[in-house]
């Protein structure tokens, strides 16, 4: 799940600074105070969410949350898209909740209930995986936006759907 949405997060990044840069012709630093109302939400739904992912099913539904609102804000984002700059802004707050959501509660699941050296290892994994997924998202940069926020949603109801328990081996 980290590295869907980590690839769908640096993707929508790279994108909107392009377009900002390019279509829109600001300055990066300019750019950067466009892309700022990702930066709020992130932090508020980000605590949020590792507040109320406490059980073991709460998790899962805050991370699809959270990557359905990713989803949404990869929409009206991209290159070509010739849209207003408020509406990039708007996107980067949608980018922004979704990422503190599903980050959030991700990272609460991976660490909950486990002993210190257990938290470390899977901390340091999911680390990795959205690390991977920061790295790979500039390099899907030639399909369209569009085809990925279909592409996040679908993985966000595979990705964080319950699946039953597998019964246990051996004699009863």
């Amino acid at each position: 799940m980290l590295l869907v949405l980590f690839c769908a997060n640096s993707l929508f990044t790279y994108l909107t600074y392009f377009e900002l840069t390019r279509s829109h012709s600001l300055s990066p630093f300019r750019a950067a105070l466009v892309t700022l109302p990702a930066v709020t939400p992130a932090v508020f739904t980000g605590r949020w969410a590792a507040a109320r992912a406490r059980d073991p099913g709460d998790g899962p539904p805050l991370m699809r949350t959270g990557l359905l609102c990713l989803a949404a804000g990869l929409l009206p984002s991209g290159p070509g898209h010739g849209g207003p700059v408020w509406l990039t802004a708007v996107s980067c707050a949608l980018v922004g909740c979704g990422l503190g959501l599903a980050n959030g509660a991700a990272m609460a699941t991976v660490t909950r209930a486990r002993p210190q050296h257990a938290a470390s290892r899977a901390t340091a994994t999911a680390t990795t995986f959205a690390m991977l997924g920061g790295v790979a998202g500039p390099a899907l940069s030639p399909l369209p936006l569009h085809a990925t926020a279909l592409a996040v949603a679908v993985a966000s109801v595979f990705l964080t759907t319950r699946r039953p328990a597998r019964p246990a081996c051996g004699p009863s």
